[in-house]
Order: C-alpha cells, then sequence, then structure tokens
C-alpha cells in the first residue's frame, strides 16, 4: 500500500503522478491499474511511456442513467469507508499532509491487524468483560507482546 495525500488545491489527475512515482520506487511490478474517467488523456499517456504502467480507464456506460455501479469502483470505496471509521480520518483536521497520512497508516494497520488475529465470535461473548490473550509470534519473549498490550483484548 502507498499513501499520498495532496493539497486541496492539486487536481486529482495531478496527483497521480505523485502517486505512481510512489508506487513504482516501493514495488518493482505493478498491474494493473484501474481509473476513473478524469484521468484520461495526459497520465494515461505518461504512465504507459514514462512508468510502463498499463491504466485501464474505467467509463460509464453511456445509456445508463441514475446510479450505476462502475466495475473495480467498489474496491476503493470500500477502502476509503472503512478508513473514516476512524475519528482522526473523518474530517481533515490535520495541517501537513505527512501527519494525515500518518493517520491513514495507522487506521490501516489496525485494521490488517484485526484481519490477521481471529476474534471470538460474537455468540460467545458474554455481557461480563472477557479478556481474550493470543499466543505471540515466534521469537518475541510472551512478556514482551502482552506487557505492550499488542496482542491482549477486552470486550
Amino acid at each position: 500500500m502507498t499513501v499520498v495525500v495532496t493539497t486541496a488545491s492539486l487536481q486529482d489527475r495531478d496527483g497521480a503522478f505523485r502517486i505512481t512515482a510512489a508506487l513504482c520506487e516501493a514495488f518493482s511490478t505493478i498491474t494493473p491499474v484501474w481509473a476513473n474517467a478524469g484521468y484520461t488523456g495526459r497520465f494515461v499517456r505518461d504512465a504507459r511511456n514514462i512508468r510502463d504502467l498499463a491504466v485501464a480507464i474505467v467509463k460509464r456506460p453511456d445509456q445508463a442513467k441514475g446510479f450505476v455501479l462502475l466495475p473495480r469502483r467498489w474496491v476503493v470505496e470500500s477502502s476509503v469507508a472503512r478508513l473514516t471509521r476512524f475519528r482522526r480520518l473523518v474530517r481533515d483536521y490535520e495541517t501537513l499532509p505527512a501527519t494525515h497520512e500518518a493517520m491513514i497508516w495507522t487506521a490501516a494497520t489496525w485494521q490488517l491487524s484485526n484481519r490477521l488475529i481471529r476474534w471470538p465470535s460474537s455468540q460467545t461473548l458474554s455481557k461480563a468483560p472477557v479478556q481474550v490473550a493470543m499466543a505471540c509470534p515466534a521469537g518475541v519473549q510472551a512478556g514482551l507482546c502482552h506487557d505492550a498490550g499488542f496482542m491482549t483484548g477486552s470486550w
């Protein structure tokens, strides 16, 4: 994952050059790249010629009226919706773009760690608080991860 936060005065298609530069720096191969119709033109040409990226433009059907679910668009929308569950990301009160990027990384890391940890199902939880302790990763001293509070949760 790569995060690039830009100022509001920067057009999305101009910010796309920054994100593709960051992606190409972080990963050796990137395929495929999907973009909406707002990115047609110079961005697609430059991505193909300079970065060797194949950009597929997802367009809205011409005959469609009203709301139309576009293919692959749900991936972006659901990711943004999950991230906005974090208070600091609902509104942009940060003065520095780097601070907002750090908040996005924090939220994404928390979500990923929750996907990796098996929490008990809601059927097994009682109304009383339940302490759950997971096993520490191999090679980590048991006291370190439990004392830091990384592997414990309470309800």
